[in-house]
């Protein structure tokens, strides 16, 4: 895949995202506007997610 379809499916995702106000089964989002959001919280959803993500 290149870089040019890489940023299109990013683009993509992004404006889901937005769009839709909420991380998906696929993606766990998280805002930084204040620094990097904590790991462990990220790391539990995939772990709670079907055969732990």
């Amino acid at each position: 895949m290149s870089t040019k379809e890489l940023l299109l499916q990013a683009e993509i995702l992004i404006q889901e995202l937005r769009d839709t106000g909420d991380d998906n089964y696929f993606v766990e989002a998280k805002a930084a506007r204040n620094g990097f959001p904590e790991i462990e919280t990220t790391l539990s959803a995939f772990g709670n997610s079907p055969k732990a993500g």
